[in-house]
């Protein structure tokens, strides 16, 4: 009987161990099927997002567009307009505006940034001395930008025109301006300053009234430079005034009007999806034979 009793027992402890180890399997799965679920529905959900995301900014880059076409680009001061919520609130100095869709728009006129290819070299010096690089500093960097991208093999007196460790030299023209982390004569603590300030697109000339701050302070005192911000930020911001406070007029090189390209940069946010486009393009509303809009890239 004590044996008996003793191999029962020991079957019930075993089944008892097997239904245990069943129900944490059980519960294991449960659990992954669950957590599964919840993550797919977040998967599906971010995908809806980012879908609704991508239609939003892809209106009001349309809408953009069209206005840039059919509007001009500069008007009388309070001039509003009942048609396009955009024109109202646009510039072309890179002040981030929102519009109904959501979508937060920077608009930049790149002749209000310093051409790579064919930099001023005193604005440069400026730009880099008056946002704290050293004289020797700048001179440094402008030397190796431009030795970067002539056809010559002969280097500047402080610039650099052979190999750059593993990174030969280009000998032509910048085709982005990520490339200038490649420049072993521009330290890294520049790179974005110069990224911000420089551009591969738009022409020769120069709008300083859609510069940057870091561009401001390069041309006027720091009294003079919050003296325009604010103007422009309240839409105040004439020519007149402009010359009034810095001395600086329209000449051949020096324009106060937008130019046909612009920087684009459309951030749009639905949920937890995040979507940034930045957009480089040309505008000709005249053209008959070639499209109006010459996308001249695109990065998202």
């Amino acid at each position: 009987m004590i044996n008996r009793y003793n191999f029962f027992s020991n079957q019930s402890g075993i089944a008892l161990i097997q239904i245990l180890v069943l129900s944490s399997i059980l519960t294991v799965l449960a659990i992954f099927i669950t957590s599964t679920a919840r993550e797919q529905v977040k998967i599906a959900q971010w995908t809806e997002d980012r879908t609704l995301a991508f239609l939003a900014s892809k209106s009001v880059e349309s809408e953009l567009f069209f206005a840039l076409l059919t509007e001009p680009l500069l008007r009388s001061i309070n001039q509003e307009t009942d048609e396009y919520e955009l024109y109202d609130k646009w510039n072309f100095h890179g002040e981030a505006f929102s519009t109904n869709d959501n979508v937060l728009v920077k608009l930049q006129d790149l002749n209000g940034k310093i051409n790579a290819h064919y930099p001023k070299k005193e604005l440069v010096l400026s730009l880099l001395q008056a946002n704290g690089a050293s004289y020797t500093e700048s001179i440094v960097v402008l030397d190796s930008l431009l030795d970067w991208q002539d056809v010559d093999i002969i280097s500047r007196d402080s610039g650099f025109d052979g190999e750059s460790g593993a990174i030969p030299i280009r000998n032509g023209a910048l085709p982005n301006v990520e490339e200038l982390t490649k420049i072993s004569g521009i330290p890294e603590h520049l790179h974005s300053l110069l990224a911000d300030n420089l551009t591969v697109y738009g022409t020769n000339s120069f709008n300083p009234m859609n510069a940057s701050r870091e561009l401001l302070s390069a041309i006027a005192t720091p009294f003079i430079t919050e003296q325009i911000l604010a103007l422009r930020n309240d839409g105040m911001l004439t020519k007149e005034l402009f010359t009034e406070l810095t001395g600086i007029r329209e000449s051949d090189s020096t324009y106060f009007t937008p130019t046909s390209y612009f920087e684009i940069t459309l951030e749009s946010r639905v949920g937890d999806a995040l979507l940034v486009k930045k957009i480089y393009l040309q505008i000709n509303p005249l053209a008959t034979k070639k499209t109006p809009i010459n996308l001249l890239r695109t990065i998202m």
